[in-house]
């Protein structure tokens, strides 16, 4: 019950926090450097080790940022509209609660809190484009 309160509560600060700068595409020929292989930003699942594809970069040069978790708060991250941000954000969640379960500061796992926020604002709006307006893919 708490992780689907803390869920519900994650994705309305994420309407008024504003972290997420970049914008949603709906498919990788949207993107700027769509055409562009090395543009793919990669997730591996921890728990099963699938690889996934989240998005595009539209950065022409070299990026020192750590992909994929920074990428939800740059403004030329273009995350597809289908990508697996739904398991990103649950696996965002556990990483910050190990890491708060075995003592790390504050100051450390809200570097996190602010990701999770982020990646809260890019599911509300894939929801929005897909005309989605209920709550089950959230909770």
């Amino acid at each position: 019950m708490l992780r689907r309160i803390e869920k519900k509560v994650g994705l309305e600060l994420a309407a008024t926090a504003k972290l997420f700068h970049g914008k949603i595409v709906r498919s990788e020929e949207e993107a700027p450097r769509g055409v562009d292989a090395k543009s793919r930003i990669p997730w591996v699942e921890r728990e099963n080790g699938k690889f996934n594809t989240i998005g595009n970069c539209g950065k022409f040069d070299y990026c020192g940022l750590a992909r994929p978790k920074a990428c939800y708060t740059c403004a030329l991250f273009r995350p597809w509209l289908d990508g697996p941000h739904e398991s990103i954000l649950q696996e965002l969640v556990a990483e910050r609660d190990e890491k708060e379960a075995k003592g790390v500061p504050k100051q450390i796992t809200s570097i996190l809190d602010e990701i999770i926020v982020a990646v809260c604002q890019v599911i509300l709006a894939c929801q929005a484009m897909r005309g989605d307006t209920s709550t089950e893919a959230t909770q």
